[in-house]
């Protein structure tokens, strides 16, 4: 694309995001550790970044304003609640889950706007970049490495050069199996002129994003996470003991940013196998002290839309009261 046609472009790209940012914002943007309302919470991890480009890294050639086709991630993972399996990577600094073919030209959007195009996004550094060799280019990398259940799939951009500047950027975008969590190592990313840039996630319809920052602004040997809202258990039943007539008290707690929902489950078996209890949805479970009953197993497990996660059990033990009666020793009255 010409010089002349990417600034009348970008122009009316400026004048679109305006519009939007006026008419159609919404009245309060998420702060960026969150949660935002799918459960979404951001910090900051140890910087650590390590060049893939040398170590099995897959070159990926796009030029200026492009997207790529579908990339397997090599493993399935959870965004948003939907499960996917690969990714599309833009030129200008980050990745879509969706089918959207908006390459993100020519600067980062606000991901706290009631309408944004690209969506089901993970924006890293999102701004005008081009990797054209043309250019000066910089390199775009891919690589899934790991173990399964712990795998990495890490989309790497080394010093590709900003549109109309002297400045580069160079930062990873790594999405964990397992947690699914997402990681950004910003090694150096150096925004010039009046270049606007994006850093966050925001889900299918925009209707819940993490951001981190919108605007002119670098990052330079740090890191961000961005992690879905993992369950954290906390009280777990204890065994109960109860007479044949009485009744047990099991309760269960975890805490959350996305609050679960709790389903009681018991064993007749030893633990062998679980069902859920009709009904039981409550973090207290009472049992009736039956002593048919005694010897089964009661657990909780805890489920939002990012996971779930199951307490230890607790054993019911239902005894029987029996009635002795001392001897009575013969006397004469």
């Amino acid at each position: 694309m010409s010089h002349g046609k990417k600034a009348m472009k970008r122009s009316v790209a400026l004048l679109v995001l305006f519009i939007m940012m006026t008419v159609a914002g919404r009245a309060a943007a998420t702060s960026w550790t969150g949660p935002d309302s799918a459960g979404y919470t951001g910090s900051t991890p140890a910087y650590s970044f390590t060049d893939i480009s040398g170590s099995g890294g897959t070159l990926l050639s796009l030029g200026d304003d492009a997207l790529s086709g579908a990339i397997p991630l090599g493993f399935s993972f959870n965004f948003y609640g939907t499960q996917y399996s690969s990714v599309h990577v833009s030129s200008n600094g980050f990745l879509t889950f969706g089918s959207s073919v908006d390459t993100g030209c020519c600067d980062g959007r606000n991901l706290n706007t009631s309408f944004l195009s690209p969506n089901t996004l993970v924006a890293g550094y999102w701004t005008d970049l081009n990797p054209d060799p043309i250019n000066g280019g910089g390199t775009i990398h891919y690589r899934t490495a790991g173990s399964p259940g712990s795998r990495t799939f890490t989309v790497q951009f080394l010093n590709v050069p900003l549109v109309g500047g002297t400045t580069t950027a160079s930062f990873q975008i790594i999405l964990h199996e397992g947690t699914n969590s997402i990681e950004m190592q910003f090694q150096s990313c150096t925004v010039s002129g009046d270049r606007i840039v994006t850093t966050g996630i925001s889900n299918e319809d925009n209707s819940s994003s993490l951001q981190y920052n919108f605007g002119s602004y670098s990052l330079q040997n740090t890191a961000r996470l961005f992690s879905p809202p993992a369950i954290t258990l906390a009280a777990q039943p204890v065994d109960q003991t109860v007479c044949s007539g009485g009744s047990a008290a099991f309760t269960a707690s975890a805490t959350s940013p996305l609050t679960p929902t709790v389903q009681w489950q018991v064993s007749t078996n030893g633990g062998a196998n679980y069902s859920n209890i009709p009904g039981a949805t409550s973090p207290t479970l009472n049992i009736p002290g039956d002593p048919a009953q005694s010897g089964n197993l009661f657990r909780a497990v805890f489920t939002n839309w990012a996971g779930t996660a199951t307490t230890s059990a607790g054993l019911l033990t239902v005894g029987s009261l029996s009635v002795t009666s001392p001897a009575i020793t013969s006397g004469v009255t």
